[in-house]
């Protein structure tokens, strides 16, 4: 009998060393399949919509809850298994199997050992119990996670689609210049060295256009799959506006630090595994995440709230920097119209004019990231310390 409760515990602490030591998200080993919608009954002209062949700003959050593939894996996962007690109920019985080989021991080292793997058996097991909603609150936070990168990815497209016009206007401005490099060479007012210079710049420039075109069908690609959609569909991306500054002024930190508090996710998972509890070791563990929850919460929600101040700062001084070349741009219609400059000199001043709004333009998408980044914090998703 003694010999096949120590097979029993050999097989325990095999199990449980093999789940301990490979953090395998459960998802990745799951099939796709569809789930029912947890948070509203979609109506069939709302999935049409949803379906039709462009992407819009505000179906982000539907789409990757209906469509994508890993948040339909986690959510069929809970659906299938609320509860994650198997792992649990290993360790408790594992932990009964050492006490019974405590209270047959032979010697008091022997009995010591025991009941030591056995207390330790038991906190492994308050450690892994999720109950039905730590695993709802875990699986939400990994899709209002998606959800916020891929709204990132949709501004990145934007913003990409900015570096490839701006690529392309730095490629012709090369060109100009490596043409007149070219001349002055000729003419013997340039140097070889100048004119070399002018070339790199050239190359330099048509690899930065190469590159940013790369980059506008690579974020298209991971936007589409974000939002579950095939990559070989013809898929367009709705326009959006980007945010005024006004928004700036309107954000409140303190008033929303509380409510980052009260929906901070990870806080009540800390909270909620602190009641499942059994021993005093892991309720003192999570005490002390609950403890220092809110100062984790408060600093991370400060540092985005300041990442958006920072936005604000780049955009009006290159609203400045917009002022400036429009203005000499304006100046130099007027001297090439009299006949006062060249067509080159003239294409420069409008390139760094059109170069000037583009950059702007693009700027008010770094504030819309980091506005929709805080207020994701402010929804839950503030770090809330380490676990």
């Amino acid at each position: 009998m003694q010999k096949n409760i120590h097979k029993k515990i050999i097989a325990y602490i095999l199990l449980l060393t093999i789940t301990l030591n490979n953090n395998v998200d459960a998802a990745d080993l799951l099939e796709i399949n569809a789930i029912s919608h947890i948070y509203k009954n979609y109506t069939e002209s709302e999935k049409a919509k949803l379906n039709d062949n462009t992407i819009d700003y505000e179906e982000v959050d539907d789409l990757v809850h209906l469509y994508n593939a890993t948040i339909k894996n986690n959510w069929n996962s809970y659906e299938n298994n609320k509860d994650n007690n198997d792992v649990y109920s290993d360790y408790l019985d594992a932990a009964d199997a050492l006490d019974t080989l405590a209270d047959s021991a032979t010697t008091e080292v022997n009995m010591a050992m025991y009941r030591a793997q056995a207390d330790a058996m038991r906190l492994n097991a308050d450690n892994s119990l999720n109950d039905s909603n730590i695993n709802f609150l875990n699986y939400l936070i990994v899709e209002k996670n998606l959800a916020l990168s891929t709204k990132v990815l949709f501004i990145k497209y934007e913003q990409s689609l900015f570096d490839e016009i701006i690529a392309v206007e730095d490629s012709n401005e090369a060109k100009r210049a490596l043409e007149t490099a070219k001349l002055k060479l000729e003419l013997g007012s340039g140097t070889n060295v100048e004119n070399l210079t002018a070339k790199k710049n050239e190359s330099d420039a048509n690899a930065a256009t190469i590159l940013a075109s790369s980059n506008v069908r690579t974020n298209l690609r991971s936007l589409l799959i974000n939002c579950g959609k095939s990559i070989n569909e013809d898929i367009k991306i709705g326009n959006f506006s980007f945010p005024t500054l006004t928004i700036v002024d309107d954000i409140d930190l303190e008033k929303d630090y509380k409510k980052a508090l009260k929906n901070n996710l990870q806080f009540d998972i800390y909270k909620r595994k602190y009641e499942n509890a059994s021993t005093t070791e892991v309720k003192n563990q999570y005490q002390i995440l609950i403890d220092a929850a809110p100062k984790y919460i408060y600093s991370d929600l400060e540092k985005k709230y300041s990442d958006i101040l920072d936005a604000k700062s780049t955009i009006l001084n290159l609203e400045i920097s917009k002022e400036l070349y429009v203005e000499e741009y304006n100046k130099a219609v007027s001297e090439y119209t009299n006949g006062n400059i060249s067509s080159k000199e003239y294409e420069t001043y409008k390139y760094n004019k059109n170069v000037s709004e583009y950059k702007l333009a693009s700027s008010y998408g770094d504030l819309m990231i980091a506005i929709e980044t805080y207020n994701a914090a402010v929804d839950g998703l503030a770090t809330a310390g380490n676990s």
